[in-house]
């Protein structure tokens, strides 16, 4: 047999044959790498989407409960606004009065075609609003930054089915929104037209100032003496039973200290029909008199707070400087205010009030009306000194109530306005949450 000898050409030496097999466990590595840095990349990737979508997500959920806040600050702020919700400028309608007309038949009769709202920034380093307060549909300018609009709906069975309707309630719900390119309303903004869009609700309710409207023209906690002979007392309304006096003690029965003058008659009265006036005076009511002796326990049973509670309230216009009180009140009225209390010593012969907008006037002090003034709403003193001189009479359309005995020693006119004593209700108070009323579904 012959012996095969491998020749030089078809031997490869050690040196030669070094690295095949290195090279072959590089590219595994190389590939495992590559495929484990892919899948890791996507990972990230996804979580980066992720949180961005959440991050988004959560800054118009915040928008929109921030849209809640506003509209509720903006609801129980009575002074009058422009287009952009600011209080610059004359202005004669309040947030509320423009996007809650209210009626004490009705109640609260929401515009539910206007969507006010805001785009907030922070460009200036500090947190900034642009507003805007259309009489309809939205004028709120699209913006990279969130923003939110607010829309206003009535309690009922058909915005809430198997709620009992309240017409003093009103359900408020906020949109809220990223990067949109259109107004942030569910009607007009496509699903792609901003990056992420949230929506929360609840029912806000009327706390009014006065939450038990008085059943007569004239309520005091003590006596009351009648010294001129040219008043006259009117209350035709049945739901008040036609009463007009209603005193704690006597009516023209005991002498009030500090008034003089004999004791004189109304000179015209007018109840209910077939009513003796005689009978809508009512006398000696302990109920009253026992009230009376405490300032706070007087008014909370009409107020339903005490003097400070109802001082401190946002709806309610303080007056402090005794010396131009008169002039303070005019330019609060103006701008919206129609609940005011005041320590000073009122004297005007300027008119209070309308028959549309009736006013509070609480006053720890002491009224004079100079000339004859018309005086349309609610007058609460604890002592009330009425003394009206001019060439016509005065008078005060709506009720007037006094914790003290009462001297009407003016020619005044009381007339029992119960409808204007009802749309105080929405007029002034504040709107409150109903606990548990709150959604995001």
């Amino acid at each position: 047999m012959k012996k095969f000898a491998p020749s030089r050409s078809n031997m490869r030496t050690p040196k030669q044959q070094r690295g095949v097999g290195t090279l072959v466990i590089s590219l595994i590595l190389l590939i495992s790498m590559t495929l484990i840095a892919f899948f890791a990349n996507k990972s990230l990737l996804f979580e980066q989407k992720t949180s961005a979508n959440q991050m988004r997500s959560t800054t118009a959920f915040e928008a929109a409960e921030a849209g809640l806040e506003w509209a509720t600050s903006m609801l129980n702020d009575v002074r009058y606004i422009d287009t952009n919700c600011t209080t610059v400028g004359t202005n004669t309608q309040s947030f509320r009065s423009k996007y809650l007309p209210y009626s004490a038949a009705a109640g609260f009769a929401p515009v539910s075609t206007a969507f006010p709202g805001c785009s907030m920034s922070d460009a200036s380093g500090s947190p900034m609003l642009s507003c805007a307060c259309p009489a309809s549909g939205t004028s709120l300018a699209s913006s990279n930054n969130p923003s939110f609009t607010v829309e206003f709906k009535p309690v009922n069975s058909t915005t809430l089915p198997g709620t009992t309707p309240d017409k003093e309630s009103v359900l408020v719900t906020a949109y809220g929104c990223t990067s949109a390119v259109a107004p942030c309303v569910p009607h007009l903004l496509a699903p792609t037209e901003a990056d992420a869009f949230q929506s929360v609700s609840v029912i806000l309710k009327l706390r009014p100032a006065l939450r038990s409207v008085p059943a007569s023209a004239v309520t005091t906690g003590g006596s009351l003496q009648l010294t001129s002979a040219a008043s006259s007392i009117s209350n035709t309304d049945g739901d008040a039973n036609g009463t007009l006096v209603n005193a704690g003690g006597g009516i023209n029965s005991v002498a009030v200290a500090g008034c003089t003058g004999s004791f004189k008659d109304f000179k015209t009265t007018s109840t209910l029909p077939g009513t003796p006036w005689q009978n809508s005076m009512i006398a000696n009511d302990t109920s009253l008199s026992a009230l009376s002796a405490n300032s706070d326990a007087m008014f909370n049973s009409y107020f339903g707070t005490t003097i400070a509670q109802f001082k401190a309230s946002t709806s309610t216009k303080t007056l402090t400087n005794c010396g131009t009180v008169e002039n303070d009140y005019d330019t609060a009225f103006k701008q919206g205010y129609r609940a005011f209390q005041t320590t000073c010593y009122f004297q005007t012969n300027k008119d209070l009030g309308t028959v549309a907008s009736p006013i509070i006037f609480v006053t720890t002090n002491g009224l004079k009306f100079n000339g004859g003034a018309d005086i349309y709403g609610l007058i609460y003193g604890d002592q009330a000194t009425w003394d009206e001189v001019g060439a016509r009479n005065g008078s005060i359309n709506g009720a007037l109530i006094v914790r003290g005995n009462y001297c009407a020693n003016a020619n005044a006119d009381y007339n029992y306005r119960g409808d204007l004593l009802k749309n105080i209700r929405g007029l002034t108070g504040t709107m409150a949450r109903i606990p548990g009323s709150w959604k995001d579904f």
